[in-house]
């Protein structure tokens, strides 16, 4: 079900969870931008209201905005390279949103004990999956 509308927030209501996993975000780029952006921030946000609304106590977002991070260097890990990598590549611009929202949630909401997981996709000899096609989509300058 869709985590934005009633019928979700009524399984939080119901079941009141103690913990939970979000790991609801498209990072595939043929989804219309427009419609990334409302399931990325909008599930984004849903999630981390129904937990604060229904007593959720652990929260655990799986964020998907390392596609095109440089592990090599340190600036990869803060909030300003998220912040640069969504005016380069906007098409990261709704997972890079839902990443700074879910990490500001660790301040603005205490209560809950969230931890922020950012994966980092690896292109491999394959040359398959996400970060492949968006290399091959563009040209990249790293």
């Amino acid at each position: 079900m869709d985590i934005r509308k009633r019928a979700a927030e009524e399984v939080f209501r119901r079941h009141r969870p103690e913990a939970v996993i979000h790991m609801a975000t498209v990072s595939a780029l043929l989804v219309d931008a427009e419609e990334r952006y409302r399931i990325n921030l909008g599930s984004t946000r849903a999630v981390f209201e129904h937990c604060a609304n229904y007593g959720v106590r652990q929260l655990v977002f799986v964020g998907g905005t390392r596609t095109t991070a440089r592990a090599r260097t340190r600036r990869c890990t803060t909030p300003r390279w998220n912040l640069h990598r969504a005016g380069t590549y906007p098409e990261l611009a709704d997972l890079v949103a839902a990443d700074l929202y879910a990490a500001n949630a660790l301040w603005r909401l205490p209560e809950l004990q969230t931890a922020v997981l950012r994966i980092c996709y690896t292109l491999g000899p394959a040359g398959h999956g996400t970060l492949a096609s968006f290399l091959r989509a563009r040209s990249c300058r790293w």
